[in-house]
């Protein structure tokens, strides 16, 4: 799975997929095989790859992979937690992603491979079909928010131009009816050539906002309705802060992908706290623009936006252009792992039909559930982080480095930890956010 992410990135990881060999005793030569009971399985995959990224360009291929649309939720947590609550805990799921994907990267030095595998290294098939679908269903609910980014800027632009309302259901239609054909290619570097635009439209998008922003305190003065902290709302903030840090599943395909494999992790480091500034930079900046009032009802914070701006009405059509080149990509990982145990290769006569089904049935879950959500988008991300994000960014990463490498009592005592955390949060965020939704 690929995280949240750029179009390079995302072809870079996609291309950097292992192959798969037939299965012996003697196939994986690590210094200590977990594989014992596993082994009897008939397939196991093993990668091979060589390096190719500089550290430059390790660096902002992490940190364009973080900053996607997600970044545009973040006001609104600033809403629902507070500003000074809410600081806290992106701080601390950033500290705690950090550390999750330190430990990853240990196990995959003495045990390359994806992170489906090294489950799978770890626990057998059971874990390797619970790491798949973690990350089918979170690659899935970030295409969700990029259609109700794509609806609500569409009734937007419709409105003042031409002064009719479309039914939301309509607009969802015609998305999908986009998405389905560019989800059906199968060679996703038809996508890479368009990879600058798309990081052009995003920097332009974030720039534009933060500059709407400081107009907007300009005309009207600063909000008097900010707040350090919200009780009501702040347990949301959990998951979409979580929502929005995991990022597991770039960092495997990037490393194998690196030329100095040995200086990943810091460049890592540096470049995820360079995000977390930006994140924080333009949560403020909009949160003490705007306040309570206006994010209260902007999930997404173009809608606080003016909405009879041409030039804000250009750059979203440039963004929605961005967004639709990016979906396909990011679904390739879901539609890869639900094809994989759904059909066989070898039936060359049906599997591009039959794929494209599911690939299509996967695309009307998607708009259904971004339009039927629409106006609880917050609540919904905030389950998605901590049902599934959770376990993907903390849970196995933990449990897979306890049983793969953990020896002395600082590790197991830190894996432990985690797994702990994880799983308070995945119970205890998701029930309140179940049990508050309205």
């Amino acid at each position: 799975m690929l995280k949240k992410k750029s179009i390079s990135d995302l072809t870079t990881a996609a291309n950097c997929d292992s192959f798969i060999v037939s299965a012996t005793p003697n196939r994986l030569n690590y210094n200590k095989s977990p594989m014992k009971e596993s082994q009897k399985e008939d397939k196991v995959l093993v990668q091979e790859e060589t390096g190719k990224l500089s550290d430059f360009k390790v660096f902002f291929s992490v940190l364009k992979g973080f900053c996607s649309c997600a970044i545009l939720l973040v006001p609104n947590a600033f809403y629902n937690g507070g500003w000074a609550f809410t600081t806290v805990v992106m701080l601390t799921c950033m500290g705690l992603n950090l550390i999750t994907c330190l430990i990853l990267l240990e196990v995959s030095d003495k045990y390359p491979g994806t992170f489906s595998e090294l489950g799978y290294l770890a626990y057998g098939t059971p874990c390797k079909i619970v790491c798949d679908l973690a990350l089918s269903i979170s690659q899935a609910s970030f295409v969700s928010a990029f259609v109700v980014f794509i609806i609500q800027n569409s009734d937007t632009i419709v409105l003042h131009l031409w002064g009719v309302t479309i039914d939301h259901w309509i607009l969802g239609g015609i998305v999908f009816l986009i998405l389905c054909p560019l989800t059906w290619v199968r060679n996703i570097e038809t996508y890479n050539k368009w990879h600058i635009f798309c990081e052009c439209s995003t920097i332009a998008v974030l720039f534009t906002i933060i500059c709407f922003g400081i107009a907007h305190v300009t005309e009207e003065g600063k909000p008097s309705d900010v707040r350090a902290f919200n009780s009501d709302n702040c347990v949301v903030v959990f998951g979409t802060c979580i929502y929005l840090f995991e990022g597991t599943g770039l960092i495997l395909p990037l490393k194998k992908t690196a030329k100095n494999p040995q200086n990943f992790s810091k460049v890592m480091v540096i470049s995820l706290c360079i995000f977390m500034a930006i994140v924080l930079a333009f949560g403020f900046s909009n949160y003490f623009s705007y306040g309570d009032k206006i994010l209260r009802d902007s999930i997404i914070i173009t809608k606080a936006l003016p909405q009879d701006n041409i030039i804000l009405h250009f750059i979203r059509m440039v963004y929605f252009l961005c967004l639709f080149i990016t979906a396909p990509l990011m679904l390739y990982p879901s539609n890869t792992i639900v094809e994989s145990y759904l059909f066989r290769k070898n039936d060359k006569n049906n599997h591009y039909w039959h794929t494209n089904i599911t690939r299509t049935i996967i695309i009307i879950l998607i708009t259904f559930i971004a339009v039927y959500f629409e106006e609880t988008l917050d609540r919904l991300m905030s389950i998605v982080g901590s049902l599934t994000c959770t376990p993907v960014a903390f849970t196995l990463p933990a449990i897979i480095h306890l049983k793969l490498v953990a020896k002395t009592k600082t590790q197991i005592t830190l894996d432990i930890f985690l797994i702990t955390l994880s799983c308070f949060i995945l119970t205890f965020v998701t029930g309140h956010n179940l049990y508050t939704w309205t």
